[in-house]
């Protein structure tokens, strides 16, 4: 069937517009647990105490989790598509406000966001770039002082963080002549643009249920 140039229906557009989808937040399993996050104040410090005592202490919790965790039960605690500069929990350095720092596992999702609240994160805050063009600043601060490939996916393997920069990848295109395109243009257009952060818009917000059995695989 050739779709080009016709509007074909959307199966699920009644039971959404009505309120009848049924997502994963409507799904109810025994035992489940909930997870409240403690999220950094920061835009780039140095984490030097994170103290969860009164967290623990909290009705309904059962774990708190900090990066520390990571590091003792994950051979490789860092991921990312191009490069490994991510961590579930910020190990020993946050680098974005609202970076996850601990995570607090409760009973109930109230108990766990109330648990969250109680945990006290001491910082030494560091020099901060907040726009690319300061980022590539000579003596700019790193924001990742090693940066290391990810080699995840085959289109990829080939990039290159430049060390000691901020530079993330640098990617080089040449093909044709610029000087003599730009020299024969009816209309050259120069001028720098800015563009606002986006994410998808999506009924169902990002929301992961896994479950561990006896011999604790997921």
């Amino acid at each position: 069937m050739n779709g080009i140039g016709a509007s074909p229906e959307r199966v699920d557009a009644v039971a959404k517009v009505t309120g009848r989808a049924a997502y994963l937040a409507n799904a109810r399993f025994e035992g489940v647990v909930h997870a409240g996050i403690v999220r950094s104040t920061r835009p780039h410090a140095v984490i030097r105490r994170i103290a969860t005592d009164a967290a623990r202490q909290a009705p309904g919790v059962l774990a708190v989790v900090t990066g520390e965790d990571l590091t003792r039960l994950m051979p490789e605690p860092y991921w990312g598509p191009a490069v490994l500069d991510q961590s579930a929990l910020a190990i020993g350095r946050v680098r974005h406000i609202g970076e996850p720092v601990a995570a607090v596992v409760a009973a109930t999702p109230e108990q766990a966001e109330a648990a969250a609240a109680l945990v006290d994160v001491d910082y030494d805050d560091l020099p901060a770039v907040f726009d690319p063009k300061q980022a590539l600043a000579p003596g700019a601060p790193l924001i990742h002082e090693q940066v290391r490939p990810a080699r995840a996916f085959e289109d990829l393997s080939e990039l290159r963080p430049a060390g000691g920069t901020n530079v993330n990848i640098h990617y080089r295109l040449r093909r044709g002549d610029v000087d003599q395109a730009l020299a024969t243009a009816d209309v050259v257009v120069e001028d720098t643009y800015a563009y606002s952060r986006n994410q998808f818009c999506a009924l169902e917000p990002h929301l992961a249920i896994a479950q561990v059995d006896a011999a604790g695989a997921i």
